[in-house]
């Protein structure tokens, strides 16, 4: 119930002047108003906290200082409702000091008049609960964060138990909030983890009070799915009293996307096979490692012979059924760390590392192109010419020992069909430096760059092999 403005009555027995003391030493902000509404006296903490002294505001209605851009209009009207009413007001209000900075009052003000001896007017105090009002704002912005957010976010306390979820938490889970309460974060876990790498998270926190990683973990109708999940240790005043909250958000299709696009940049189409990008890649990698390990890396270029009778026969369909059954042969042929590569039509490159008995392994790789393929309602055979190079001997980067091999293939082909041949770096840089040197004497004879030069004793040798001659 409001107050009484009776109850306002100052007690006879009391010095004026320690009442007076009183209104200077209260922290709260005291204004007196006439029954107009205007200010008539303030006192220092009013003085102080607005930057107004009392010559400034004295005359003044409150709203011509007070008031500023972002005062509620209800509440204005609702105490200048009450002021007309001569009734007792209790409202909370924006006010602004004299700098423009704003601040949050709760105003208590109660008219005086006939009934306490005095002129009539308005006794108004004011508290300052501008953190309060803060820690509200804040509270209701947390608590919108909290609903409204596309990440789940989940509380637990010290023994881990979850506290609370929000609505995406559910949404990606589908878990509801009654179902988690009071259980571990664990009943998600997918199990691809190892206790290990959850020991070294929880140290990480123990450490920083915070962790950042990928997890995977499992949905309530079992799904598996990847998340970025964030967790911060939230210390509270009290020692050794803390939460944990945990933020997190399903990238599962962004790993997807990812891999298509890795796929779609780095592999065959047809074969699902390396293409040369990743070719290069991991052959420039089989060169470092063939450095560091003093090992070789054999690099062998395929090109079936006669291939494009499959397709003029039986049509393309049939021609790529074949090139799959192939690269999947030639996959189980070789070694786990070895990489066979589709470089395009009926083209194959062979990345295999070790010193083993090389002629062996390129006598197996032709033997599986040789076997049997079921095209059609026929078994036909295909055989291959395979041209390679060899790392360290031919010392050349990724493309070029592609390139070689590539060359050694068309050497293979001119030996017949079902052949390998070797690339010979020596040979290569014989034939380099005699086609570089025919293209120099060329470009000197185009541009006249030659010049004749002759000697007495020359003219007589000419002059004697004419006479003999004759």
């Amino acid at each position: 119930m409001p107050r009484s403005p009776t109850t306002i009555t100052p007690p006879s027995d009391i010095d004026p002047k320690r009442l007076a003391m009183v209104a200077a030493a209260t922290p709260n902000f005291l204004v007196m108003l006439d029954d107009a509404g205007r200010i008539e006296w303030v006192n220092p903490s009013f003085e102080e906290h607005t930057g107004y002294q009392l010559e400034e505001v004295r005359g003044c209605l409150p709203k011509e200082v007070l008031y500023g851009p972002d005062t509620d209009p209800e509440t204005i009207k609702r105490i200048n409702q009450k002021l007309h009413r001569a009734e007792i007001i209790e409202e909370d209000i924006l006010h602004y000091t004299k700098a423009g900075q704003p601040y949050w009052v709760h105003t208590y003000c109660v008219p005086i008049g006939t009934e306490q001896g005095v002129a009539p007017g308005y006794i108004a105090i004011q508290n300052n609960i501008s953190d309060r009002k803060n820690s509200e704002r804040g509270l209701r912005i947390a608590a919108s964060v909290f609903d409204r957010s596309h990440e789940a976010i989940l509380i637990t306390d010290q023994s881990n138990r979850i506290l609370d979820v929000n609505p995406a938490f559910s949404r990606i889970t589908g878990y509801s909030r009654q179902e988690v309460l009071g259980l571990n974060p664990a009943i998600l876990s997918s199990g691809r983890h190892s206790g290990a790498y959850y020991r070294s998270m929880w140290r990480t926190i123990e450490k920083t009070d915070h962790w950042r990683g990928e997890i995977w973990n499992r949905r309530k109708n079992g799904e598996e799915f990847v998340e970025l999940l964030s967790i911060s240790r939230v210390h509270l005043e009290e020692p050794g009293q803390y939460y944990h909250v945990a933020a997190f958000s399903d990238i599962t299709a962004l790993k997807n996307h990812a891999r298509e696009l890795d796929r779609a940049a780095n592999y065959d189409d047809l074969t699902g096979l390396p293409n040369r990008q990743l070719l290069e890649e991991r052959l420039r990698t089989a060169r470092s490692h063939a450095d560091r390990q003093h090992r070789s890396v054999s690099v062998c270029y395929l090109d079936l012979d006669g291939f494009k009778g499959i397709n003029d026969k039986w049509g393309q369909s049939a021609g790529d059924q074949t090139l799959r059954t192939l690269a999947e042969r030639l996959t189980r042929a070789l070694r786990s760390g070895d990489t066979v590569a589709r470089i395009g039509g009926d083209e194959f490159v062979l990345l295999l590392q070790g010193d083993d008995n090389h002629e062996a392994v390129y006598q197996r790789i032709l033997a599986t192109v040789g076997d049997p393929v079921t095209v059609g309602d026929q078994n036909v055979s295909l055989t291959a010419s395979l041209g390679i190079t060899r790392y360290p001997e031919d010392g050349s980067d990724a493309e070029g020992l592609i390139r070689h091999a590539d060359q050694a293939m068309y050497s293979a082909k001119e030996k017949g069909r079902n052949q390998y041949h070797l690339f010979d770096p020596g040979l290569d840089e014989h034939r380099r430096n005699r086609r570089n040197q025919l293209m120099e004497i060329s470009r000197a004879l185009e541009n006249e760059e030659f010049e004749l030069f002759s000697s007495p004793r020359s003219v007589s040798r000419i002059a004697n092999f004419s006479v003999l001659r004759r």
